[in-house]
């Protein structure tokens, strides 16, 4: 079992589908956690995971940007999914001290939540998305969702130390601090790599 799961009922009468995992070739530092996703009538209208990635420190604006590319895998798994709806957009933020969670939903009748929490021993954070292409077959399912660890507690988001702090000073005041690299950043780095477009191969007939 992974160490965190991202718990999700499907629908009454759906099926295991699938629709393959976000590809995490080119970023090293995740590990898929968890993937699944349910069929109905044969198309897919549910998926859900987690990719997790290692991490000693963290501050507020590796939060934005790692919530910032949740959404980009949402909508990327909404596309895989074949789902015609527009993009998905953020309606909720909340948080209550552990995990940090996102509504989502299009103009459509998309729905989904991204969720990002963190553990210690080891230090980890953990990204996780659940996608509802249709929401009069698998709201409740997005709704209902939620985020366990087996054999121990989610933690706080470890706390900036000084490099994260320059780091931040850097971005928000370029001419007053020097950039350095941490875990939060590599973490968010490799989440962007996963979830940037594939470029298409180019048609050789």
């Amino acid at each position: 079992m992974a160490d965190v799961e991202l718990r999700v009922a499907p629908p009454d009468g759906s099926t295991p589908g699938a629709l393959s995992a976000p590809d995490l070739t080119q970023a090293p530092r995740l590990t898929l956690e968890q993937w699944a996703s349910a069929s109905s009538d044969g198309a897919t209208i549910l998926a859900w995971g987690c990719v997790r990635g290692d991490v000693s420190e963290w501050s507020d604006d590796a939060s934005e940007l790692a919530q910032g590319k949740l959404v980009e895998l949402a909508q990327g798994t909404l596309g895989r999914m074949g789902s015609p709806s527009p993009g998905l957009h953020v309606v909720a933020t909340a948080t209550d001290g552990t995990v940090l969670e996102q509504t989502l939903q299009s103009d459509g009748a998309a729905r989904a939540r991204a969720f990002l929490a963190f553990t210690r021993d080891p230090g980890q954070a953990h990204a996780c998305v659940v996608v509802c292409a249709d929401t009069s077959r698998c709201e409740r399912a997005v709704a209902d969702a939620s985020l366990s660890r087996s054999g121990g507690e989610l933690s706080p988001p470890p706390r900036a130390g000084l490099g994260l702090r320059t780091l931040s000073a850097a971005v928000h005041h370029p001419h007053a601090a020097l950039g350095v690299l941490v875990g939060a950043v590599f973490f968010a780095a490799a989440l962007a790599i996963a979830t940037r477009p594939r470029p298409k191969r180019p048609d050789r007939r």
